[in-house]
């Protein structure tokens, strides 16, 4: 959880693998969220299948879903909270996965 203050901010880290596990870099990841504001709203995944995106606080308490989706349609997602009163400064970065299903 993150101060809903305006100011703080939390990482947001998404590892995207293929059906069999295997990472896949170089993949484009579209990130949404219902409160607060991303930066980058698009980012691409590195090397290690991995990409990251920044959430921003509004000064409204609540959770925000982040969803990471790739351009195959898969997602993940994570929630964080927005405190009106957190009592410390060190925040840990949010890591979801997107990952393919077998159908």
């Amino acid at each position: 959880s993150i101060p809903a203050n305006g100011i703080a901010t939390s990482a947001i880290l998404a590892t995207v693998r293929s059906v069999d596990g295997s990472l896949l870099p170089n993949q484009a990841i579209t990130f949404t969220t219902d409160l607060g504001t991303l930066n980058p709203l698009v980012a691409i995944t590195d090397s290690n299948g991995v990409t990251t995106t920044t959430l921003s606080a509004t000064t409204t308490a609540g959770v925000a879903t982040v969803r990471g989706t790739s351009g195959g349609g898969a997602y993940g997602e994570a929630e964080i909270t927005f405190e009106t009163y957190l009592n410390y400064s060190v925040y840990l970065p949010q890591i979801m996965k997107i990952g393919a299903t077998a159908k």
